[in-house]
């Protein structure tokens, strides 16, 4: 059983891994002695105390790291030194922010921006044999029984959201690709709490957690980000499907889930 840590070793935080505010981890450092695990907690040496959790990947990519992206003011290709806890539940990055690296002009990963998964934006319903009379809705009402393919990130040629409960849905799978965390539903009774008042707009629908900061956000969900009404809100976070405004005016942060998706189904592709 290892006992020590090891390392260093390095990781470069390329344009892909940008996108979803992930790590790359190299999947090498698991074997049988080392079980691959879920989860793995991010420590900085130069900063006691501070820690990112996020979820391992069987392609090497470690999500829920904006907190480190935000720390190390990552905006473009950077190599982070790190080393790793005896049970590879840890990891630790050793790189000085005062010295973190650029890589060389012409030694950079090249990032291919044709690459995007081609993925027909509109679904397909598939007709089915109708089943036997059941005990479901559909059966009593004698419906037609139609395929609906489930939300998954390799799925978007052949799903679509339907309403805004699917946008809820959708940030839920995909939430460690950003820079916020799901924490609750804005009830009444939870804004009554915070003292924020209803008067003269409409309520926000959720409350999020801003990953570096530990910050309680107000977001609002919508279809498309041209549905979005400023003089109606007071929120911080736009969750939407597209980002199709064309007036930007009053719109707060805006996070569209579609591009996130396509990258993540990209990324897992690639992996297989």
């Amino acid at each position: 059983m290892l006992d020590e840590w090891s390392g260093p070793y390095t990781t470069r935080v390329s344009a892909s891994y940008r996108r979803l505010y992930a790590l790359g981890i190299s999947t090498k450092h698991w074997s049988g002695q080392r079980p691959r695990p879920d989860r793995i907690t991010v420590r900085v040496a130069e900063f006691p105390g501070f820690e990112a959790e996020g979820a391992y990947q069987a392609n090497g990519k470690l999500s829920g790291q904006a907190a480190v992206h935000d720390l190390y003011e990552i905006d473009g290709d950077i190599d982070l030194e790190y080393r790793l806890s005896p049970d590879g539940t840890v990891v630790e990055i050793t790189t000085p922010l005062s010295e973190a690296k650029r890589p060389q002009v012409g030694l950079a990963t090249p990032v291919d921006t044709e690459s995007e998964a081609k993925l027909p934006a509109e679904a397909q319903e598939a007709q089915v044999p109708a089943a036997p009379v059941g005990d479901t809705v559909l059966d009593r009402r004698m419906l037609r029984h139609i395929h609906f393919e489930p939300f998954r990130p390799t799925n978007l040629d052949v799903w679509s959201p339907q309403t805004e409960t699917d946008i809820y849905l959708v940030f839920g799978v995909l939430q460690e690709s950003t820079k916020y965390e799901y924490c609750c539903g804005a009830s009444k009774e939870v804004l009554n709490r915070l003292g924020y008042s209803l008067a003269e707009i409409t309520k926000p629908d959720a409350i999020l957690i801003r990953r570096a900061s530990q910050e309680y956000v107000l977001a609002e969900c919508k279809m498309r980000s041209k549905d979005y009404k400023p003089n109606n809100y007071d929120v911080d976070v736009l969750v939407v499907w597209e980002d199709d405004a064309a007036e930007r005016d009053g719109l707060p942060e805006v996070i569209a889930l579609r591009p996130i998706a396509r990258e993540v189904a990209r990324q897992d592709f690639e992996a297989q």
